[in-house]
């Protein structure tokens, strides 16, 4: 039986990466396009270390003993399938293997591209944030505040990438 098998029914893509082997060890049919695969046998079989930097392959070291903490990571992560980048919110998490190691369970949340789209076009009975110019939470409206809180401190919680937070109060600063 696959251990994986209730991952299925997510609507998002998912995948399970073994980062000592450098490979995908499941993913669900979501993720083939994500990772501009043909099939799910072909993304399981590609050698992902392979273009892997040191660096890279180091932080999802650094991962994976946060996982044995039981820790979650949320972050902007940066790829590169067939040599056309991808920019994913993710979420990174601990997964148990059969034969005792900690693998890296990975939920896509969201894409650059898709999230500028969406929060452009929102219309105004949505989500509403104000923050200052350097980034420091201000204000929601009711929508936000009874579906999330108000526990944001700064853009950079709310986007997962204080990168991004800042590249994009840059770009709001220049018109």
């Amino acid at each position: 039986m696959d251990p994986f098998s209730p991952l299925h029914y997510l609507q998002n893509p998912i995948w399970v990466f073994d980062v000592d082997n450098k490979k995908i060890l499941w993913a669900n049919d979501k993720s083939l396009r994500l990772w501009e695969a043909t099939s799910i046998e072909e993304l399981l079989n590609r050698d992902l270390g392979q273009d892997m930097s040191a660096a890279a392959g180091a932080t999802l070291v650094e991962y994976q003993q946060a996982f044995k903490l039981n820790k979650v990571i949320k972050t902007w992560w940066r790829f590169n399938p067939k040599k056309i980048t991808k920019n994913m919110l993710c979420l990174f998490s601990g997964i148990p293997l059969d034969d005792g190691r900690t693998a890296m369970l990975v939920e896509v949340i969201a894409d650059e591209s898709s999230l500028r789209r969406d929060l452009a076009f929102s219309d105004c009975s949505n989500l509403a944030l104000l923050f200052s110019s350097d980034g420091k939470f201000i204000s929601a409206n009711d929508a936000f505040s009874s579906s999330y809180g108000n526990h944001l401190v700064d853009l950079s919680e709310f986007i997962g990438d204080i990168n991004i937070a800042q590249q994009w109060l840059d770009n709001a600063k220049k018109k």
